[in-house]
């Protein structure tokens, strides 16, 4: 079995198998790009951390329920952060 960093190979090859429901895609996703997500909110909401990471779990949450809905993405990073302001 390939290692995850590996297995896919580019952000779009990511997020189509998000998508699809690949739970070690989703993991991926939120393993490279909570910390940086985070980082901005809380530059967004000064002095409120915990809303933040309230505000996180709650996205992360929204775009698992809605997996199926959402279109391609090649970059997911600025996919992420677009959605997230």
């Amino acid at each position: 079995m390939k290692p995850l960093l590996t297995k896919y190979e580019t952000d779009k090859v990511l997020w189509e198998a998000f998508r699809r429901g690949q739970d070690d895609a989703f993991k991926l996703i939120f393993n490279r790009y909570y910390q940086d997500l985070y980082f901005y909110g809380c530059k967004l909401i000064e002095n409120n951390n915990n809303l933040v990471e309230d505000e996180l779990q709650d996205f992360f949450a929204e775009i698992w329920h809605r997996k199926h809905r959402l279109g391609e993405v090649n970059y997911i990073k600025a996919y992420l952060i677009k959605s997230f302001r």
